[in-house]
């Protein structure tokens, strides 16, 4: 059950990608269908690229208290990215 909670955005773009596959493709190979196919795999590399987790830009706790708000309270949320 781990394993679907790590990868659950790796498993579901594959599953799309084999729908779109499977619908767009089972009559024949078109160069307008392996074109909207192509789009659909740029749209979820575009979508992992900015969901994906990125490390902070800041290299120690005093240039990130400087970055959040200078004394305003500011929500941060700790994820992990497993």
């Amino acid at each position: 059950m781990q394993i679907i909670n790590h990868y659950s955005l790796l498993i579901l773009a594959l599953i799309i990608l084999a729908a779109a596959a499977y619908l767009l493709l089972r009559r024949g190979v078109e160069r307008r269908k392996v074109l909207v196919f192509v789009g659909v795999l740029a749209g979820l590399i575009l979508v992992w690229l900015v969901i994906r987790p990125r490390p902070t830009p800041a290299s120690n706790p005093m240039e990130l208290y400087n970055q959040s708000g200078a004394g305003v309270p500011v929500l941060v949320e700790f994820q992990s990215p497993y």
